[in-house]
């Protein structure tokens, strides 16, 4: 049984980058439209738990949208900086920009970028920030 790569992407049109980059806005929205379901699902794949109990015993919807908005400024931050595991380019496919990051399936998670990415598309923030949900070039 050998190694894998994993890759996680997040592309966006060029020109939607250019002109007003993500809707970083349309996302911290979008948050506040997501049922304790989507937000139940999403936290268990990117933080490995479940949505956490107020002190009544119920699932606690503030804070897994908390949650939610830190995994949009993270990302947010990690697509305007330059990281070890992630790279971007306009070059890779015309008219797109691409950030890609991975690593071996083997141990750990292949990197950071990866389980941030992984959750954020996951959850349509990805689609509302304007980011493509599925990415197959031209």
């Amino acid at each position: 049984m050998g190694n894998d790569l994993l890759i996680a992407t997040l592309a966006i049109p060029t020109v939607v980058l250019d002109e007003d980059g993500p809707d970083w806005t349309a996302a911290r929205a979008f948050v506040s439209t997501m049922s304790a379901d989507e937000l139940n699902r999403v936290l268990e794949q990117w933080r490995g738990e479940p949505l956490r109990e107020d002190e009544n015993g119920e699932l606690d919807l503030a804070d897994g949208r908390k949650e939610m908005l830190d995994l949009v400024e993270r990302v947010k931050e990690a697509t305007a900086s330059e990281h070890r595991h992630l790279y971007s380019t306009p070059y890779i496919v015309p008219g797109w920009t691409v950030w890609i990051t991975g690593g071996d399936s083997w141990g750990d998670s292949p990197s950071e970028e990866f389980d941030l990415f992984s959750a954020f598309l996951d959850s349509g923030l990805a689609e509302a920030a304007g980011f493509a949900s599925k990415f197959v070039g031209n």
